[in-house]
């Protein structure tokens, strides 16, 4: 008998419907990202047409894949977490195997699938791998255990290992990203207080050093730190993400009707897809757009928080947080409040891997929905 049996039969727990809440704001995302990545078809420099029915495909497998999440029980995970991790690692060796590992854009990041044909970006699996592992990692280990110097460091050696992987792509913003969220779950799990509080007042001085050491990430620092020092360079792609938003103004200049898309803003169906959103729908698109990830966030959150099981509370943190940082990033890349970093916007942006990998959290949290607590008390546990 699994622990979700055994929490409803003592009480812990009541089965309860998935909170259709959550699932509505990411449908609502993922119908804007199609409008605009449909607008994309008038932009030859995109690839039009064909980027859209790629998106359609995998919001259709994403969907199935969120549904398959959602089907399984947390004992599933509980099982299978440590294979997570293991699955996790390798994923992040093989963009190194020579004929697995595609090069491109600079990095090794994308990994063929055999037979079938086609890639897909191993970060965006190992960050839903390494949440599930975690989960697990960590709620093993008592509170006492975790906050202590042993437990610390022996932490921290357990989360450097895949985003170092991550960085040796290069992919820095994925290794923050990875970092950050992993980390984030050792001081919700109870982890040493003042060593979590030394790192993160260290990691500013370590990023910095990171990115001194190699000139374009330092081209690509400045670029974000002042980008109009060389609006035709460095800082052309955050300078025309700029204009973007500023011709939308506040109702937008109409769907299609973009200029920026049409060559003068990079990577303009993934990482700007904000950028091109406002320009066509203006400033009320885009403040809808920020309120569906802020209901989202919120909903799963409590759903979160009313987690009796620690694995459960874990893993679910570990997938808000890991959806949080993600949009953050995003967000503060594309308008000028972070460096850029390349990584997608959750459910807007183009890109099967992410969409596919993002719908899978969604699935895991739905599960968690549908666990409601019971008439016990909130320190009694569970069996």
């Amino acid at each position: 008998m699994d622990f979700e049996e055994r929490a409803v039969e003592t009480g812990a727990l009541r089965h309860i419907r998935p909170d259709f809440l959550m699932w509505a704001c990411v449908l609502a995302l993922c119908l804007m990202g199609l409008v605009v990545l449909y607008g994309l078809s008038a932009s030859p420099g995109e690839g039009g047409q064909p980027l859209f029915r790629k998106q359609v495909r995998s919001v259709l497998v994403g969907f199935l894949a969120m549904f398959f999440f959602y089907s399984l029980e947390m004992e599933v995970w509980r099982r299978v977490a440590r294979a997570c991790g293991v699955l996790a690692l390798l994923l992040g060796l093989s963009v190194f195997v020579p004929g697995l590992g595609l090069y491109h854009g600079g990095s090794y990041r994308w990994i063929r699938i055999p037979l079938v044909g086609g890639s897909f970006q191993v970060l965006d699996v190992m960050s839903l791998l390494l949440s599930v592992h975690f989960a697990r990692y960590f709620s093993d280990r008592s509170e006492g255990e975790l906050a202590s110097w042993e437990g610390f460091w022996a932490s921290v050696k357990a989360i450097s290992l895949p985003v170092l992987l991550v960085f040796l792509q290069p992919d820095l913003g994925g290794a923050v990203w990875l970092g950050a969220t992993a980390f984030s779950l050792y001081v919700l799990a109870g982890g040493n207080l003042l060593g979590s509080l030394s790192l993160i007042a260290l990691s500013p001085l370590l990023l910095g050093l990171v990115i001194w050491a190699k000139p374009y990430r330092f081209r690509r620092f400045m670029s974000f730190w002042d980008p109009w020092s060389d609006p035709g360079g460095s800082g052309f792609q955050l300078v025309q993400g700029l204009l973007a938003y500023a011709m939308g103004g506040l109702w937008g200049v109409g769907l299609g009707q973009s200029k920026q898309k049409f060559y003068y803003l990079p990577a303009a169906h993934t990482d700007f897809i904000l950028a091109v959103l406002g320009e066509e729908m203006g400033l009320l698109a885009v403040s809808f757009v920020l309120f569906l990830y802020f209901v989202l966030f919120v909903r799963a959150s409590l759903v979160v928080l009313r987690q009796r099981d620690r694995f459960a509370f874990l893993l679910g943190a570990g997938l808000v947080v890991s959806l949080v940082f993600q949009t953050l990033i995003n967000l503060g890349g594309v308008t000028a409040l972070f460096p850029l970093t390349g990584l997608p916007l959750p459910f807007l942006s183009y890109g099967g891997s992410s969409m596919v990998t993002s719908f899978a959290k969604v699935g895991l949290l739905l599960r968690l929905s549908t666990l409601g607590a019971g008439d016990r008390p909130a320190g009694g546990g569970l069996p």
